[in-house]
């Protein structure tokens, strides 16, 4: 296994960077890739090169494998057609006159950094050091605290002077160095919420099918919405999955609730005990990722490394897009949201640096319904600078996918009426509509004597249905500290 799997350097260095990489040229640019990462082509339609897609995509109900071919063209938006059809993740690197420009999968889970100075982008910082030695910023020790305090570093920021993440929703022209908005939502709301739910419905079940029918399926399971939205999706296979479920300190109620379903539907299902990291396996995540997360994720590489199924394990991130995640109970701030109220919502401590990136984050996105800027906050802080790092720090070939993680299932959500998706109304129709019985079995929550099991878990239950905001804070401030212990991400 290479010492940064699954990460790519672009550059103008022609020699190979990274240990156990391909090198490609494209416009003047040297491509390094890990071997394990694959490489697809991207063919106008007249046959001619126009780039390559980088990563695990699914196109058309079909997993793409190393070698593939794709036909498109650039389409108004100023990135390949193509890319509203794709789930997975990659990045897209492509032709657009004399230059070259790039872009990320929908929520930027193959994420990149770039840097003017260097004219490179690499997966990680730590990446980027072996294009040349990069200095920590002025803001790196506010920066370092904010990561202290939520885990993640928002806004594409990172510690090192002059290098930024390329956040999803944006390309970047190589040559310029300047991130380039191609999406915001158009603020049409779509009244047919059922067609909204078949419509995403279907491309779950195409995005699920193609992972599955390209070797297997092996599908992580909680008791959480996302997990049983995925659940429902992948009925027609559930016969021939293999379902797991981390079992360590803090997972109890998702291993009780998997088992019940596992149970009452006839699942395959394993409960994979969880290795503690040492502290040198720990620093070596860190490492991978480029020391931009502290997440309970941080914490489960040996645990991915001793249950690798040398496959991917397809995961519920990024269903929370169509869960108002910003605004689960409903929307009742401002007409027009502020630097600080986007703050707040994120948990991002105000500061002169804070409310100047989220000034200038807003101000790109112009005038949107504040819910919708709110989902997009989501897709693009919340995955583009936390899920998606993560995708580094297991040292193991194949990086779980979400079947949600594609440009078209996003439109569908935050095309929803609001009121269809506060309180999870809108996953609980996904999963009646796909596997209604599955809703017998409480979501996050135990049934019967159980209850007794899990007190914690039903005071904060009870604290967030009438609205105690007092106790919350409290149930709150104690998960903080039992995520420490560990947590999966689901």
């Amino acid at each position: 296994m290479p010492l940064l799997p699954k990460q790519i350097i672009i550059s103008r260095r022609p020699e190979h960077l990274l240990d156990n990489s391909s090198v490609i040229e494209i416009c003047g640019y040297y491509v390094n890739s890990s071997r394990e990462v694959p490489v697809i082509n991207l063919r106008d339609p007249d046959g001619e090169n126009l780039g390559v897609l980088l990563g695990w995509a699914v196109q058309s109900s079909t997993l793409l494998q190393n070698g593939d071919s794709l036909e498109t063209r650039i389409s108004p938006d100023g990135i390949p057609e193509i890319s509203d059809e794709l789930c997975g993740r990659y990045i897209l690197l492509f032709k657009v006159g004399d230059g070259i420009r790039v872009c990320t999968d929908a929520g930027g889970l193959f994420p990149l950094v770039y840097s003017e100075k260097l004219d490179a982008l690499a997966s990680t910082t730590t990446a980027m050091e072996l294009v040349a030695k990069q200095r920590q910023s002025e803001a790196s020790g506010e920066l370092l605290d904010i990561l202290r305090l939520i885990g993640w570093i928002p806004f594409g920021l990172t510690t090192f002077e002059g290098v930024r993440r390329l956040l999803p929703n944006f390309y970047l022209d190589i040559s310029s160095s300047v991130p380039v908005r191609f999406y915001a939502p158009d603020g049409i709301i779509n009244p047919d919420t059922s067609a909204s739910v078949n419509g995403v419905l279907d491309r779950l079940r195409a995005n699920i099918g193609a992972i599955i029918r390209g070797n297997a399926g092996f599908v992580h399971l909680t008791g959480g919405w996302d997990s049983r939205m995925v659940l429902a999706a992948a009925r027609p296979w559930a016969s021939e999955c293999v379902f797991e479920t981390v079992a360590g300190r803090g997972t109890e109620l998702d291993c009780h609730l998997a088992a019940g379903l596992a149970s009452k539907y006839g699942l395959k299902h394993e409960l994979l005990p969880f290795v503690s990291p040492r502290q040198e396996e720990m620093e070596d995540w860190q490492y991978r990722v480029g020391y931009c997360l502290t997440d309970a994720v941080s914490r489960l590489g040996p645990t991915a490394r001793a249950y690798d199924r040398n496959y991917h394990c397809i995961n519920g991130v990024c269903g929370e897009v169509a869960r108002a995640y910003y605004w689960a109970r409903g929307y009742s701030g401002t007409e027009k949201i502020q630097p600080d109220e986007l703050l707040e919502r994120l948990g991002i401590p105000e500061s002169p640096l804070m409310l100047r990136e989220a000034d200038n984050w807003l101000s790109s996105l112009g005038e949107r319904r504040p819910t919708q800027i709110l989902d997009v906050a989501y897709i693009e802080q919340r995955l583009g600078c936390w899920a998606g790092p993560s995708v580094f720090g297991h040292k193991v070939a194949y990086p779980t996918l979400s079947p949600f993680n594609s440009r078209a299932i996003y439109r569908l959500a935050l095309a929803l009426p609001e009121d269809a998706r506060i309180n999870n109304r809108f996953a609980r129709a996904l999963v009646l509509q796909a596997w209604p019985e599955l809703l017998r079995i409480p979501i996050n929550r135990a049934e019967g004597i159980s209850k007794l099991r899990f007190a914690k878990q039903e005071l904060k239950y009870f604290a967030r249905a009438i609205g105690a905001k007092e106790l919350v804070t409290t149930m709150k401030g104690w998960k903080t500290r039992r995520l420490k212990l560990f947590r999966p991400v689901s």
